[in-house]
């Protein structure tokens, strides 16, 4: 899904508010350290962990993981941003 701000900052407060106590929201996307995405150039759309976490109310999670992950794919090397939070 490619939204840019605010759009994005809405859809992960509205998935994060969707997710029961104890359940857990898992976020992946496009990290922002690579020039460009695949065959996407959308700058706008993509986020760094840290960004998606700072849009989550902290008070709402019991635990909060993030990662940047590398992966090799036939476009060459890409990076994904991860979030996986636990509901308080």
């Amino acid at each position: 899904m490619y939204l840019d701000q605010p759009a994005l900052t809405e859809l992960f407060r509205a998935l994060g508010a969707s997710v029961a106590p104890g359940g857990t929201l898992l976020l992946v996307g496009h990290h922002p350290i690579d020039p460009r995405h695949g065959s996407h150039e959308f700058p706008d759309v993509r986020w760094t962990p840290e960004d998606a976490v700072s849009w989550l109310d902290a008070d709402d999670w019991s635990s909060i993981d993030v990662a940047t992950i590398r992966r090799e794919g036939h476009l060459g090397t890409m990076h994904d941003g991860i979030v996986q939070a636990t509901r308080a």
